[in-house]
Formats: structure tokens, C-alpha cells, sequence
């Protein structure tokens, strides 16, 4: 979910529209809207990439008002979301004012998405001759951009910059260009001049602080959100810009701080909840994890996708799991299947609810084939890689445990020293000395508590704890052994 416009963090939208909207689907009965106030909900559940509920705000609107080109053009909108951009184009023709501005560059979009940039270069210009402004070559800019059209949004941009070359607009316009198909150099300095113009508009900074957060630069990105929030220290978007800045940097009880602020100041907790669920399932803190995924689900399931969802079932699933509720984990699986959602998360809790509770081998052999394929999907997430590998550890399934490991190193990054205090038991028990050797040796140097004696007793395995006590003798500085160890390499 990513965060929306200004307009939507405004209290009477959240509460006299949104609200309205929400309490009428509740209670299943019908309420009259304005067309003006549809479109703003139209473009806040296209804002949450929420299509489906996009898709019913707009049949809903036009049952009210058949004739409202906003509201054709927002269902042509929602007809391309679901990749029907055939069934859009046959609307559009529907539209009786063929020449309207927004017919016009819906024709230029769709055509653009049919591969027909000749088609939608004859709209783009058909709609300029109309109306020769700097609002005309900016929206065409902007929906060639939207649409990832280099070569249109370029002619136009030219165009625009070449007949206002110093105007804010432009300029602006040009950064997203340049965030789109550019350089992140450039759209850095396009916003730094905007910047040193217009110091106390907070849209920039958060912009810059996106670009640098794109080039993985997130401390820049941190102290310039630091500079957006002396100039609105409640403003949900920065907040939430700096929650998710805190975890890319791994620091995850600063982004629960931040998030722990949107939640105060935010009219709408969706969004802050969800964050907060996340943060608290990375750190293992499965009691608040479920509490903000079931307020989500009682009292947010309608402003939500069904991805959304999904995530939420998932992450509940897991945590339960964790707690040995498995009954009610096993619920989990089967509502988020409900969802209808793809979301990998949900192969990945099922194979783990049946790796830890159902010990025939047959079983065990589906269960991790559905772990890895939850793996797989997610493309080696950390967080799925982490997720499986704790799973497979309880379960006791080492080898496929080593195999997810040994790839969560290749990915880089810093590891939890408990994570090599585990891989050495994994290690141990596939009788692997060189690895065993090599965890030991990074936790003697990284975080030797574990391996004194009430460390070694967390797994309460007499065997596990010898061998580690006798490789500790043999590392010891005074035994000439010890001179000659070095780590292997994780993907030997």
C-alpha cells in the first residue's frame, strides 16, 4: 500500500465521504453521493491499489449518474486495471463529447497501451491544438510518464521546457521524468533548485528523500526527512516515508517509533497498522503482530485489497504458530485462501503449519516443497527466506535449512549472530565440521556470549554443547591450530 495525496489525510474526506461510503457497505443499505465525491473515492481506492473497490465505487456511481464523463472515464480507468483495454477503448466510444479534454488523453493512454503511439500522438495533438496551455502539455507529459512512454514524454516535456523553461511545474514535471526514465542525479538536481526556491514545500523534500531512498542512500534519506518534518512534524506521508526508511536500514524499533507517531496523528490507521504489524512480526513480537492484524481485519477489511489481506492472514498464521495456537493458525491458511489473493506468504505458512504438525514422511516431503515454492515465489525475499528458515529449524528439517542459509548469506547484508548459533546446530547435526567450525569461529569473535555456558544450554543438547566446547579449545590463541582457521567461503 503506498501512501496517497494530501486530500485524503483530510478529515472531512475520512469521515463524510470515506466513512459514509464504508457505513453504507456495512450495513448493506443505499446512500445517495455526489458524482464529485465518488471520484475522490474512486481515486483514493486507485490509490491503494485497491481495483476491485475502485471497479464497485464507479458502477455504484453510475447507477446515480449515467451520463458523468468522470465517472466513463474512471470505469475505462478501472477496465485497464484489469487489463481490458479493449473493453475501455468500446466505452470511450460510448463518451457522446468525443473532443472533451479528459476523452482526449484517455484516447492518447489507451492507445499508447495498445502499442499505438502513432494513435496517441494524433489525440495529444489534437487535444493541444484545442488548447494550447501549459496544463495541456503537462498532462500529456504526465500520462506518458504514467504509462512509461519515453519517447512521447519526452517530445512533450521539450516542448514544454523549451516555451516555460524556468516555470515550478515544468520543473517539477521534468523530476518526474527523470525519477522515471532518468538519471537519479539528475532528478536530484532538478529538486535541489525547486528546493533552494521553494524551501518550506514539504513535497520536495519528501521527493528527495524518495530518489536518495531508490539509490539505497538512506541516511541522506533520513536526515532530509528530518528536514520535511521541521516543517510539518505530523505529517502522515513523511512519517510513514521514515518508518519504512528506518526498516530498509534494518532498524526496526526506530521505524515502530515512527510508525507508532503515524498511528497518533494519521485520521486513517490503516496504513499505520499495517506497518505496525509488519515491524512487530520482523521482530518476533507475535502478541502485538496479531492484535494490529486482527483490528485490521475486524475493523479495516473494507478498505483493503484482497494482497492486503492476505498479507495479514499470513503474518497472523505465523505468529500464532509461533505461540503454539496451531488450530488457529491452521484457520489462517484457509482464510487467506479465501482472499483469492496469489500472495506467496500463504504456500510458505502452509507447508510450515504441516512441517511442524503432521510428522508421516509423505507429509513432510509436501510440506517443504510447499515452503520452497513460497520461497520461490517470493523471489528469495529476506523476509521469506528468514520465515522458512526458522521454520524448517523447528521442524528439524537441517539440510533444507542449510540450503536456505547459505542462500540468506549470498544476499549480503547483517545476519543476527543467533542465526550462525543455530546454522552451527544444523551444522553439527549434519555432521558438516568445516561449516560447523566456521559459525563458531564468526560467534567467538561476534558474539561469544552464546557460546558460554548459558548460551550453549538454549538448545539443551549435551552432545552439541561438547563439540562446540571442544572447537572453542582448539581455537583458543595458545594452540597453534587455532593460527591456521579460517572461514569458508558461505557458498562452498
Amino acid at each position: 500500500m503506498r501512501y496517497l495525496d494530501s486530500h485524503f489525510e483530510n478529515p472531512h474526506f475520512i469521515e463524510n465521504v470515506l466513512g459514509r461510503y464504508i457505513s453504507m457497505l456495512e450495513n448493506r443499505t443505499s446512500v445517495y453521493f455526489e458524482a464529485e465525491d465518488l471520484i475522490l473515492l474512486a481515486e483514493y481506492f486507485s490509490g491503494r491499489e485497491n481495483w476491485e473497490r475502485m471497479a464497485e465505487v464507479i458502477d455504484f456511481g453510475l447507477k446515480l449518474h449515467p451520463d458523468n464523463i468522470d465517472l466513463l472515464l474512471y470505469k475505462c480507468q478501472a477496465l485497464i486495471a484489469d487489463q481490458k483495454e479493449d473493453d475501455a477503448a468500446r466505452l470511450l466510444d460510448t463518451i457522446p463529447d468525443a473532443n472533451d479534454f479528459e476523452v482526449l488523453l484517455m484516447r492518447g493512454k489507451l492507445a499508447i497501451l495498445q502499442d499505438m503511439e502513432y494513435k496517441a500522438q494524433e489525440a495529444f495533438e489534437q487535444l493541444y491544438l484545442q488548447e494550447e496551455t501549459l496544463t495541456t502539455l503537462l498532462a500529456i507529459v504526465t500520462t506518458c510518464i504514467d504509462c512509461e512512454e519515453e519517447v512521447l514524454a519526452r517530445h512533450w516535456l521539450e516542448s514544454a521546457l523549451e516555451q516555460y523553461p524556468d516555470h515550478r511545474e515544468v520543473l517539477e514535471v521534468a523530476a518526474d521524468f527523470d525519477m522515471t526514465f532518468g538519471s537519479e542525479k539528475d532528478v536530484r538536481q532538478k529538486l535541489q533548485q525547486l528546493i533552494d526556491e521553494y524551501p518550506y514545500d514539504i513535497h520536495y523534500w519528501i521527493q528527495m528523500a524518495e530518489s536518495y531512498c531508490e539509490s539505497g542512500l538512506y541516511e541522506k534519506a533520513r536526515e532530509t526527512l528530518e528536514f520535511a518534518l521541521a516543517i510539518d512534524e505530523k505529517s502522515p506521508r513523511v512519517l510513514h516515508l521514515m518508518g519504512n526508511c528506518c526498516m530498509d536500514m534494518d532498524d526496526l524499533p526506530s521505524a515502530v517509533v515512527c510508525f507508532q507517531r503515524l498511528e497518533q496523528t494519521d485520521a486513517d490507521k490503516t496504513l499505520a497498522w499495517l506497518s505496525l504489524s509488519h515491524c512487530h512480526f520482523l521482530l518476533q513480537a507475535y502478541a502485538p503482530c496479531i492484535d494490529y492484524c486482527t483490528r485490521l481485519l475486524q475493523e479495516k477489511s473494507l478498505y483493503m485489497n484482497k494482497d492486503e489481506k492476505a498479507i495479514l492472514h499470513y503474518r497472523r498464521g505465523m505468529s500464532l504458530m509461533r505461540e503454539d495456537r496451531m488450530d488457529e493458525a491452521q484457520q489462517e491458511v484457509e482464510l487467506g485462501r479465501k482472499t483469492g489473493s496469489d500472495f506467496w506468504g500463504l504456500d510458505l505458512m502452509a507447508g510450515s503449519l504441516s512441517l511442524v504438525t503432521d510428522p508421516l514422511p509423505s507429509a513432510r516431503e509436501n510440506a517443504i516443497r510447499q515452503i520452497f515454492k513460497g520461497v520461490h515465489r517470493s523471489k528469495n525475499r529476506r523476509e521469506a527466506l528468514i520465515t522458512a528458515l526458522m521454520t524448517l529449524f523447528e521442524g528439524c528439517a537441517y539440510p533444507e535449512a542449510a540450503i536456505l542459509f547459505e542462500r540468506l548469506e549470498l544476499q549480503g547484508g547483517d545476519l543476527l549472530p543467533v542465526w550462525y548459533y543455530l546454522m552451527a546446530f544444523c551444522y553439527f547435526k549434519l555432521d558438516n565440521q568445516r561449516k560447523f567450525r566456521r559459525c563458531l569461529l564468526k560467534l567467538s569473535t561476534e558474539a561469544p556470549q552464546l557460546l558460554a555456558e548459558d548460551g550453549l544450554q538454549l538448545l539443551d543438547n549435551p552432545k552439541f554443547r561438547n563439540a562446540v566446547l571442544a572447537i572453542l579449545q582448539e581455537l583458543k590463541p595458545d594452540n597453534p591450530a587455532a593460527n591456521e582457521e579460517e572461514a569458508a567461503d558461505p557458498s562452498d
